[in-house]
């Protein structure tokens, strides 16, 4: 017996199949394939009603294999600029003269180098430029070595340090190659930094490199100390241990206030001629601690399956992120999203035991969701996030992630042997939505032949 609306329209029975794949499949493809979803962006249901600029970008980046024979490429959830690359060359920011210049750091680990702090961390400067940085060992004309990060200064310097660790205090001291001496020296006496504590100061001495030592026997872990600081300078980073943006700004200048990142993905072709290929890639959805500069393939290796794929680089890589936790869903405003993006996962890639001048073609997708006060931009209402959707969102963390180009279609695959198996022991879950599953495997065709 059918049932009906007030206004005649027939109802379902609540054991009735019915389908959601022609709402959400297209939104499950943005997610899973940003490059090759159709150019009409839908907006992505948000827990409240919001006036959204729903946009795709790409940015296609062919890259010659430095002598080194490796390279890494990351992606991270950010508005502005998310793609970075590094290879066997040196950088330079600002890349011009001397000029205004900040760096913005967390603590790694604590090294046994002169008890000195491993950092992790971004130079910025004027017009959109940036570096990510990790600390080298840095030797002053002294044979002194301690780790830390070069800089020249030109005039003074403001340190800031913070102690994130919230049960142990951590005693540090600031150090610095003076330029006049060219020897490691103390900026700044004992820092005692109580859990929570923020410590502030300025020094003239022009330096080369600055560092943080470590003063007492409580260990520095990651994330324990914050550390940053702001000067007039420029930094040359060594070979190998910088990553620089693989494109310039994609949004600026267009007054964004608020925003979301929908999905990323990076897919890595090798172009190479066939006699130059050969080396391995590593490719994953990586937790925000982990290390993009050492051991990378290894660490890898400890992810989930559905997390990460290594082969041979001949295959190349794809990889797509989405949005996991609840605060990484939310639209929100600007300074909010990148302080909660700072714990969301990234993607990263790491090519090795290449041919050097081998070719790679690295191709950069996103969905991205902003408000901006430019009448420029038409603006959307986001639906309602319902249940149907976060059946969806449940779906497509379980399916892989990251796979080798050819095999996109094996991704599906172990997609549906795994987590749609599980739902076919719900039989009248998966009824209900058995076509969103199909919909979902078709979208493996667009994956397999990405190329821009």
């Amino acid at each position: 017996m059918l049932s009906h609306a007030s206004n005649g329209t027939r109802l379902p029975r609540a054991d009735e199949p019915h389908s959601i794949s022609k709402k959400y499949a297209k939104l499950a493809n943005q997610i899973i394939a940003p490059a090759v979803c159709q150019d009409d962006i839908s907006s992505t249901p948000n827990v409240c009603p919001r006036l959204v600029v729903p946009r795709r970008y790409r940015r296609v980046l062919d890259f010659t294999v430095p002598a080194s024979g490796k390279f890494s490429v990351i992606m991270s959830p950010n508005l502005f600029m998310p793609g970075y690359v590094t290879g066997g060359a040196a950088s330079v920011i600002p890349s011009g003269a001397p000029a205004k210049l900040f760096y913005s750091a967390k603590s790694l680990t604590e090294s046994a180098v002169s008890n000195t702090v491993n950092l992790y961390g971004k130079f910025s400067a004027a017009a959109g430029q940036e570096l990510l940085v990790k600390s080298s060992s840095i030797t002053d004309t002294a044979a002194v070595s301690m780790r830390g990060v070069y800089v020249d200064t030109t005039g003074p310097t403001t340190y800031n340090i913070f102690n994130n660790d919230k049960v142990y205090f951590h005693t540090v001291q600031i150090w610095g190659i003076v330029s006049a001496t060219g020897l490691w020296t103390s900026l700044v006496g004992d820092l005692v930094l109580n859990p929570g504590v923020f410590r502030q100061f300025t020094s003239g001495t022009l330096v080369d490199a600055v560092s943080v030592k470590v003063m007492d026997d409580n260990v520095i872990a990651l994330d324990d100390l914050e550390f940053s600081f702001q000067t007039t300078g420029q930094h040359t980073s060594v070979a190998g241990e910088s990553f620089a943006p693989a494109f310039e700004q994609q949004i600026s200048g267009i007054h964004v206030s608020e925003g979301r990142v929908i999905s990323m993905a990076m897919k890595i072709t090798n172009t190479s001629q066939m006699l130059q290929k050969g080396g391995n890639i590593s490719i994953g959805r990586v937790p925000h601690d982990f290390d993009p500069f050492n051991s990378v393939s290894l660490n890898m290796s400890r992810l989930p399956e559905n997390r990460r794929h290594q082969d041979a680089a001949e295959f190349g890589g794809y990889v797509f992120w989405m949005p996991e936790q609840d605060d990484e869903w939310t639209f929100d405003s600007v300074r909010n999203k990148v302080e909660t993006y700072q714990e969301a996962d990234y993607l990263c890639a790491h090519l090795e035991s290449l041919t050097p001048a081998s070719s790679f073609r690295l191709t950069f997708a996103w969905v991205v969701e902003f408000y901006t006060i430019s009448e420029n931009f038409p603006k959307v209402i986001t639906p309602n996030a319902d249940d149907d959707w976060r059946e969806v969102q449940r779906l497509l963390v379980q399916m892989d992630a990251a796979c080798c180009n050819p095999e996109s279609a094996g991704m599906f695959k172990r997609f549906l042997d795994s987590g749609v198996q599980t739902v076919k022991r719900v039989q009248s879950h998966y009824q209900r939505n058995q076509r969103l599953y199909n919909d979902l495997m078709k979208l493996a065709q667009h994956i397999a032949t990405m190329t821009v």
